[in-house]
């Protein structure tokens, strides 16, 4: 009886192995054989060797050229000037990959949406609270965190004691966004050990753990079932993703029920309640999504910035010309309207900006009814492309 199994078994990997080299609508794109017939090729460079796999992709380009076959089902693509036809905007439609989006724990929130027609409809609710004139209309808000940040700074002026920027501006952004995406006023600012918060452990360890949850997504899940003395006992590091996870529920579970209005109080619209009483169907308002989408605002909204603008201060403070020349700029000038005039100031940022760039990971992108070209090559409808924005960045 083992026998006749064994055989079975190894004709459906032959059959599996053939059918992927030679047959697979990808087949003729260039890349390691290994990587064409199975997953395994990625999940060594991502969790045995801890996240490599970008890097070893750049190896195959420099080895089979500028688009190439990464894994069964994925191509990698790696042309600045194509871009902007892989992540269209407009009327061109584009999917995304559930591979990739589950390996956050935030599948409904709206970067985890992988349908192109469902994620417009939340990223409609979600772009007025993004625009310029909802930003300037936060800057009361935002000038109150900085002069709290200012004045904490400063009373590590006498004492000598090095300061990590990273943490300090990772709380800065988290008391902004905080307060206007869920009307809650935290104070870590004022509140932190030396600027070290657990939000702060919570948004690494995220990343940190992204490459093997990518592979393996049901690891969330497994972790909201378990007792956190187990959590902490098989891996400390997870315990502060859970809590921020159980921290998201609770906040948006009181503002759903009623009891968080702070936005009754607050000078601007607070994100989570306009989305509320926004036109959205009902089950696009419940907390099973929303606190999803929590996860994702707020931790995006406070390392992303955090980090950019420790890549800023970094360099600026680095090179004594240009902060001589940024203060001399800025000299007498107060208010976001007459900062976003000055010229040499707009060039720090976007550089910081430049530098700085996000996730450099799968950005899958899946075109379902349009035959994609890139140079003498095809990519029909429905297979999974993408591309590192660290690409861009470095070029």
């Amino acid at each position: 009886m083992l026998v006749p199994i064994i055989v079975i078994l190894l004709s459906y990997i032959a059959y599996g192995i053939v059918w992927r080299l030679y047959f697979s609508p990808i087949a003729e794109f260039p890349g390691p054989k290994l990587a064409a017939i199975s997953i395994l090729y990625e999940i060594y460079h991502e969790i045995v060797l801890g996240g490599k796999y970008t890097f070893k992709i750049k190896e195959l380009h420099e080895k089979y050229g500028p688009i190439i076959r990464i894994n069964p089902w994925e191509l990698h693509i790696s042309d600045p000037d194509y871009y902007d036809e892989l992540y269209a905007a407009g009327g061109k439609r584009r999917d995304k990959y559930p591979y990739y989006t589950k390996q956050f724990g935030n599948s409904e929130s709206m970067i985890g949406t992988v349908s192109h027609d469902h994620h417009r409809l939340r990223r409609g609710v979600m772009n007025r609270h993004f625009s310029k004139a909802s930003v300037f209309r936060l800057e009361p808000m935002i000038q109150k965190y900085a002069d709290s940040l200012v004045r904490r700074l400063r009373s590590y002026k006498d004492s000598k004691k090095p300061i990590n920027l990273s943490w300090a501006f990772s709380c800065f952004t988290f008391d902004v966004i905080s307060e206007y995406a869920l009307g809650q006023t935290n104070s870590s600012i004022e509140s932190s050990d030396d600027f070290h918060t657990d939000f702060h452990d919570a948004i690494e360890n995220i990343g940190n753990i992204s490459h093997v949850t990518k592979v393996f997504p049901w690891i969330f899940t497994l972790m909201q079932c378990m007792p956190m003395s187990l959590i902490k006992f098989l891996d400390s590091k997870t315990v502060s993703v859970v809590e921020f996870q159980m921290e998201m529920k609770a906040q948006i579970g009181a503002i759903i029920n009623g009891k968080n209005n702070n936005h009754e109080r607050s000078s601007q619209p607070t994100i989570f309640h306009e989305i509320l009483s926004s036109d959205l169907p009902p089950n696009e308002k419940s907390v099973a999504r929303l606190w999803q989408e929590g996860q994702t605002v707020i931790g995006a909204g406070t390392e992303t910035t955090a980090w950019t603008l420790s890549v800023i201060a970094y360099h600026v403070l680095a090179n004594p010309d240009i902060l001589s020349k940024l203060l001399a700029e800025m000299e007498g000038k107060n208010g976001l309207k007459e900062l976003e005039q000055l010229p040499y100031m707009t060039a720090v940022i976007q550089e910081g900006l430049r530098l700085s760039f996000g996730v450099v990971a799968h950005l899958q992108r899946i075109s379902p009814d349009q035959v994609l070209k890139f140079h003498d090559w095809e990519i029909p409808p429905g297979l999974k492309s993408y591309f590192d924005n660290g690409r861009i960045f470095d070029s």
